[in-house]
């Protein structure tokens, strides 16, 4: 099919089914309330899915429950969101094809022509309104974002800068200060990776934005190209032997790792958590290739005889494209079900992982914005009391006139006070390291004292900085 003349757009309530090694999955896909678009369930996992097969098609991502791709329609672009196969959903029109499509988390970011420059939307997929972020005045194009954090190239100062907006507290930053151009942003957390030519060849850089300067990734002056980033660590494409290699650097620990060596083609990397993937060319043509960090084991993700490239990954899934003939396939892929980085564990009843710096948050129904992120303080890890109670199961009770919140889940009780160190819990006095505090109206309190108080584990990945909670089991 070409084009997609007949998409629906934001309305309708559509039930879809997937089949798939015998089993049919039913799947809830979106429903519009009024003006509110309501993404929900889950995908069903399976080895492969086919969401689109159309021409235009440039890049996918994948963004809420679902996939959104940018495709090129005209002179311009338009951008799709889909969770099932065969119906998507327009979601914008007039997209800057040189502007990117981008998405994280809920949010799903593109640039648009304006009278004077070009302007920034967002839309949450949650709530299915886009809103102008940046006033026009300048062009900018290359967004990229997080989810907790949108980033973007900007020649407001007459070279290509890099700019972030964080979506939580409303705040513009310039990331970049240098008079060469920097391109194709990235960004997890506090991290901004970018392309920058201050050398005269391309090379990856990076900043910290809770206070760090502006440093290359690497002292080996090599062209390095498409940086991707998850919690610390960093992935791009490196020809220092002479074809494209992947390479990856750990701005935690400083340390700088090679991922391929093949004298074949690798690059289009992405990451996340553990596992890295790209596209590789060692066969011939273009195939989507998988690692697990953790064991350093690489395999081929679909192997077709196909061009498939430009995957991109999140919440245990790799999006990806596929070329056929004039036309171009969406495909979703399951980790879990393909086996590719390993099986992923069985999850528990109830958990929660939070990321220093991130409002996305992963849960059992994927990922969510908190409304303040955590952060640490004295060297512990806080976040808001009643989103992490709620994500283990239990439920909150405020009492302004004390400043007092009484938490309650898996049979436990905790209560604690605005300002003071001591907790009770069943009964009990225990003292937390850093005493709650409210920042934008929520209680703030150390993840792990409150949630070991209520019955819950608590796993640390200082690499990664998170902080994983888990209440019950299988």
């Amino acid at each position: 099919m070409n084009g997609c003349h007949g998409c629906p757009r934001l309305g309708g309530l559509n039930f879809g089914r997937w089949k798939t090694a015998g089993a049919v999955w039913r799947v809830v896909v979106l429903a519009l309330v009024g003006s509110t678009l309501l993404v929900g369930g889950h995908i069903a996992q399976g080895a492969e899915m086919v969401l689109y097969l159309g021409s235009g098609v440039r890049q996918a991502w994948v963004v809420g429950n679902g996939v959104a791709w940018l495709a090129q329609r005209g002179g311009g672009g338009e951008a799709y969101w889909s969770l099932e196969a065969g119906k998507p959903l327009r979601l914008a029109e007039r997209v800057d094809l040189a502007g990117r499509l981008a998405g994280g988390g809920r949010w799903l970011a593109w640039v648009q022509p304006g009278a004077a420059g070009s302007d920034l939307y967002i839309m949450d997929l949650v709530v299915g309104r886009a809103r102008r972020l940046v006033a026009p005045g300048s062009y900018k194009y290359g967004c990229n974002t997080d989810g907790s954090t949108l980033v973007w190239v900007d020649r407001r100062n007459g070279n290509d800068d890099i700019y972030a907006y964080d979506l939580v507290g409303g705040m513009e930053t310039r990331v970049t200060d240098n008079p060469a151009h920097q391109r194709s942003p990235t960004v997890s957390g506090s991290i901004v990776a970018w392309v920058d030519y201050r050398t005269g060849r391309p090379r990856v850089w990076y900043r910290d934005l809770t206070g760090g300067t502006e440093r290359p990734v690497t002292t080996v002056d090599s062209v390095q190209t498409e940086p991707a980033v998850w919690g610390t660590r960093i992935v791009w494409t490196d020809n220092r032997h002479g074809n494209r290699d992947i390479y990856l650097y750990d701005v935690g620990t400083g340390e700088e790792r090679r991922l391929t060596n093949n004298s074949a083609d690798q690059y289009q990397p992405a990451i996340w958590r553990d596992v890295v993937v790209w596209t590789d060319r060692r066969y011939g043509n273009d195939d989507i290739f998988i690692m697990d960090l953790k064991t350093g084991v690489e395999q081929g993700l679909a192997g077709t005889s196909y061009n498939e490239y430009k995957p991109a990954i999140g919440d245990g899934r790799v999006a990806f494209l596929r070329q056929k003939g004039d036309e171009v396939e969406v495909v979703l892929a399951d980790l879990a079900e393909t086996g590719a980085g390993g099986q992923l564990p069985e999850a528990p009843e109830w958990w929660v992982e939070l990321r220093i710096g991130s409002a996305i948050t992963n849960t059992p129904a994927g990922e969510v914005i908190m409304e303040v992120p955590p952060r640490l303080v004295d060297n512990r890890t806080v976040a808001p009391l009643r989103f992490v109670v709620e994500a283990l199961g239990g439920s909150v009770q405020w009492d302004p006139d004390a400043r007092a919140v009484t938490a309650r889940c898996g049979g436990r009780e905790a209560c604690v006070v605005v300002g003071n160190a001591q907790a009770v819990v069943d009964g009990l006095s225990i003292t937390m390291e850093v005493s709650p505090f409210l920042e934008r109206g929520r209680v703030m309190v150390p993840v792990r004292r409150v949630a070991e108080a209520l019955g819950a584990t608590v796993e640390w990945d200082g690499a990664t900085q998170t902080v994983r909670l888990a209440r019950g089991g299988s």
